[in-house]
């Protein structure tokens, strides 16, 4: 008879559930002190490395949600996706071989009313900017693949800013709020 609690797969999923877990709660944690410091009317930076990989994207997207939340954003999950996009092609795409790392930095400057979400990466070299927009006009069996995480990325920020400096992508995003 096989015992679900010893197989491996199991144990697996629970280690992810609780890692998740405890990296929500610290998150919370550390978003109550940052909070203190924006009502202060001080520009509060954060930032986070993970490495790049698929499985990371629900600790990218948690840390972003608890800044926004911290700061008092409405629409997370517009934000969500926007981080999902970005955070996995940069996962797919930025490293061939072995998987490296990404920095993620979350700034709002109050006075201003602005977010800036800035990814960084070692990756090749790869400018989002220069994606043709696809055509949405076309049904779905005629468009070619890849360029709507992009387009939905362009859409929804109000402006994006590329730059490759000491051999990192820097996309930066900016929304005023």
């Amino acid at each position: 008879m096989l015992n679900v609690k010893n197989s491996p797969s199991f144990c697996c999923f629970v280690y992810g559930f609780l890692s998740v877990l405890v990296f929500i709660i610290l998150a919370k944690l550390h978003a109550c002190f940052c909070c203190v410091f924006i009502d202060w009317g001080f520009s509060m930076e954060e930032n986070i490395i993970l490495s790049a990989s698929l499985d990371n994207i629900p600790y990218a997207v948690t840390f972003v949600k608890e800044y926004l939340r911290c700061i008092g954003i409405d629409g997370l999950d517009k934000f969500a996706i926007v981080v999902e996009e970005i955070f996995a092609n940069i996962a797919h795409y930025a490293y061939e071989d072995i998987k490296r790392d990404v920095e993620i930095i979350c700034d709002y400057e109050k006075k201003s009313n602005e977010l800036t979400i800035t990814f960084v990466d070692g990756g090749v070299e790869y400018n989002p900017l220069n994606t043709p927009e696809p055509d949405i006009t076309l049904p779905l069996e005629k468009r070619k693949i890849g360029g709507l995480g992009v387009f939905i990325v362009k859409k929804f920020m109000d402006k994006l800013c590329y730059k490759r400096k000491d051999n990192k992508n820097i996309l930066t995003l900016i929304k005023k709020i």
